[in-house]
């Protein structure tokens, strides 16, 4: 049964002092209207506006963690690109794996895919841990689903995650920075009430996402254990 209890570690992945300086934004190029000889910008393979992993971008995220709250921090930087199910996946490295392992991300016709390969839960490794994490096109109130079976000790334990679209097109400030056209997704992890009772965890645990336009991911919130990962500073490569 102790095998279980290691069931919380992946609610805590599924479930970054002020910026001023350290801010660095995003100056789109112009669209080539209004006379203008630019062309548009067109993202690569597996990025786009709400995820720009362009390679050799970078990511800081300050982390708080309890009451009162333990800061650390680690860098996402996007250091490649790797085939997965036939799509371009970027590779977010993390410098601090304790705080967030490493993962691969995709957009692709307007949704964004995170993939973790080789997961390690205690004595359990779960060979791919593939999360839809947002939908561009989805209205507010849109919800959607997946389900990730395990077995545990024999037993099986499916885990539900469910997304819903909060609001769409916000102003979200971060540690003093107010990041326009953003949008915010509810994600309820959901594990069989029995099995939460044995490994003395919650049945249910909700994280919420937010993201930003030309930035990708700018906040993420587990009210539940008091931990909270917010963006310090990003340098997106165009």
């Amino acid at each position: 049964m102790k095998k279980l209890l290691y069931l919380a570690a992946i609610i805590a992945f599924v479930g970054c002092q002020k910026s001023g300086l350290e801010y660095l934004p995003i100056t789109n190029p112009a669209s080539g209207g209004g006379g203008s000889t630019t062309p548009p910008f067109v993202w690569p393979a597996g990025t786009g506006e709400f995820a720009p992993y362009t390679t050799g971008s970078t990511f800081v995220f300050q982390r708080e963690v309890g009451m009162p709250a333990v800061i650390d921090s680690f860098t996402l930087t996007v250091t490649g690109d790797t085939s997965i199910g036939g799509l371009t996946y970027k590779r977010m490295t993390s410098s601090n794996t304790a705080a967030m392992p490493s993962y691969f991300a995709n957009f692709n016709n307007g949704i964004t895919t995170e993939v973790i390969l080789n997961f390690p839960v205690a004595t359990i490794t779960i060979p791919n841990l593939t999360q839809t994490v947002l939908r561009d096109t989805a209205n507010v109130n849109s919800t959607w689903n997946e389900v990730l079976n395990l077995t545990v000790m024999s037993f099986p334990v499916p885990i539900t995650f469910t997304y819903t679209v909060m609001q769409k097109g916000i102003v979200k400030n971060v540690l003093g920075v107010d990041y326009l056209n953003s949008t915010d997704v509810k994600q309820n992890v959901g594990i069989p009430a029995t099995i939460a009772t044995i490994a003395g965890i919650p049945a249910n645990t909700v994280l919420e996402n937010f993201y930003a336009k030309g930035v990708g991911r700018i906040e993420r919130d587990i009210v539940s254990t008091n931990t909270y990962i917010k963006l310090k500073r990003y340098n997106v490569i165009k």
